[in-house]
């Protein structure tokens, strides 16, 4: 079966459909068919907190908007929770944990579908959340259709989305070396850092934080630009203006999950 046509109906079959929105591409290609179907209720709901960076939240805000879809943002506190904040291998769990609680909570018998953005090219991924949202009953409709993340990205095009072309971005918190703690100041630095670098003209990268130490990680296709040594300069410049006491640049190509899978 088309792939399109199978996510069209498993999200027809379930009559209403609460969506976990990031501002990532694949939440919003989720939302963005679901809104289109008439005959079924679409709601959005984003977790506000430290490790959501405000660019991603006006992302979420701006999405929601464009497909008319009524949009809840919940205050989740996952960095009051000693497990989260101690930033272990499944780190990851406690934050879905919170997230789908508090999206139960909020939402209430009235939405009992739950679901989220992933997709089949993140089953090969280290995902602790999997487990959290397994536990909470939420549904991921673009994984169960088929779709991966260039049948997701095209048909975001297709449908417009503001987020087609935008780069992933995992939360602040995957930026923070594991056994390095989660804290406000830590998170915040690490946002600013990259805010600060995105000023270079550099659009897909990370700004680690190895305790204390930024460490910037660029695509292959902008690592060349480091190799410039007035621009290199200028970002560990960025990164120290940000508050690390020391900053490096990283001569490999950035590699998502680089950290949790122990690469360093």
């Amino acid at each position: 079966m088309d792939r399109r046509k199978k996510l069209r109906e498993i999200l027809t079959g379930l009559g209403s459909v609460a969506v976990a929105l990031s501002g990532g591409v694949d939440s919003s290609l989720l939302l963005g068919v679901a809104s289109k179907i008439g005959s079924i209720r679409v709601v959005a709901v984003t977790g506000v907190s430290p490790s959501l960076s405000k660019r991603q939240l006006e992302q979420a805000k701006r999405t929601a908007i464009a497909l008319d879809v009524r949009h809840h943002l919940i205050d989740t506190q996952e960095l009051n929770d000693p497990r989260y904040v101690a930033n272990p291998d499944n780190r990851c769990f406690f934050c879905k944990e919170e997230l789908f609680r508090k999206m139960k909570k909020e939402l209430g018998p009235d939405w009992p579908n739950l679901a989220d953005g992933t997709n089949v090219d993140d089953e090969s991924a280290h995902r602790p959340g999997d487990l959290a949202k397994r536990e909470a009953g939420v549904l991921s409709p673009l994984q169960m259709a088929g779709l991966g993340k260039e049948d997701i990205r095209a048909w975001a095009r297709e449908l417009g989305l503001e987020t087609a072309e935008t780069p992933a971005s995992p939360c602040l918190a995957s930026r923070i070396a594991p056994g390095v703690a989660v804290t406000f100041s830590a998170l915040a630095r690490v946002e600013k850092a990259e805010e600060e670098v995105r000023k270079l003209g550099i659009t897909d990268f990370r700004v680690r934080d190895l305790d204390g130490e930024g460490r910037l990680e660029v695509s292959g296709e902008d690592l060349p630009r480091l190799q410039d040594a007035t621009i290199r300069d200028a970002a560990i410049g960025l990164m120290r203006y940000a508050g690390f006491a020391q900053a490096t640049v990283d001569d490999r190509p950035l590699k998502s999950g680089r950290l949790q899978s122990g690469e360093g």
